[in-house]
């Protein structure tokens, strides 16, 4: 019998010794990970606010891609220019006297430099052209992108929208324009006049692309200070709101 209660007694003893370890191993109420918090509903004037800073992000962007451009249009009608200045070279003689050569009458000094035109043009120089035309077609590829990389805000103004029109309309002819260059400079014989026209018709058309740009771009910086005022005001509206409550 004793032996038996001692055997009842361990028993009993075991069983509080292993509930206190499980005890002891289950996590306290208070170490149980919190709820995530719910985020406070936007109201309406955060979900504007959100919008202007969408439309703003979109007119920096904008403003951004044709400050680009410009770079790249600068480049381009100046290798145009190149082309039209080297097909106008002319033989030039200098003066500095009253002198007769044939049957012209060069007056002193007729220019500041003292040098005087002899009339026709000097045949261009082949290694020039096709440097300025290999330019012309890179820069060409480079304008194209640019220009097809540009996005208007949603709430473009109709100015905006026009303004993009003309550049992509006048993107479209300058393929025609390197067209013409590319014959008229890939010699062996080369016509002077007609490479002057071609060069000047690009210049013409780049200086068409240069000109919407140079509107569009004033019109990003509008839409840019319009949204930055408006979200100041949105800014505004929320601070009195909150103290008001």
């Amino acid at each position: 019998m004793r032996f038996i209660r001692r055997t009842v007694a361990l028993a009993a003893l075991l069983s509080i010794s292993f509930a206190g370890v499980a005890y002891a191993d289950a996590p306290l109420a208070a170490d149980a990970p919190a709820p995530p918090a719910t985020p406070p509903a936007e109201t309406p004037l955060d979900q504007q606010k959100d919008l202007q800073g969408h439309v703003q992000g979109e007119a920096v962007a904008l403003g951004t891609g044709i400050r680009d451009l410009s770079k790249t249009l600068h480049h381009l009608k100046r290798s145009a220019w190149d082309i039209f200045i080297e097909v106008q070279r002319q033989n030039m003689v200098v003066v500095g006297e009253p002198d007769v050569i044939g049957p012209i009458i060069i007056p002193a000094m007729p220019s500041p430099s003292g040098m005087i035109g002899m009339g026709g043009f000097l045949p261009p120089r082949k290694k020039f052209l096709d440097y300025f035309m290999s330019q012309i077609s890179d820069l060409t590829k480079m304008t194209q992108t640019e220009i097809t990389g540009l996005v208007l805000p949603d709430d473009a103004t109709d100015e905006a929208k026009a303004e993009l029109k003309i550049m992509t309309d006048t993107l479209a002819q300058l393929p025609q324009d390197i067209t013409a260059l590319q014959e008229t400079t890939q010699g062996p014989n080369y016509d002077n006049m007609a490479i002057a026209r071609a060069a000047q018709l690009m210049q013409n058309h780049v200086q068409d692309i240069e000109k919407a740009s140079k509107k569009l771009d004033s019109e990003a910086k509008k839409e840019v200070s319009k949204t930055k005022k408006e979200m100041r005001d949105i800014d505004k509206q929320i601070k009195k709101n909150e103290t008001a409550k």
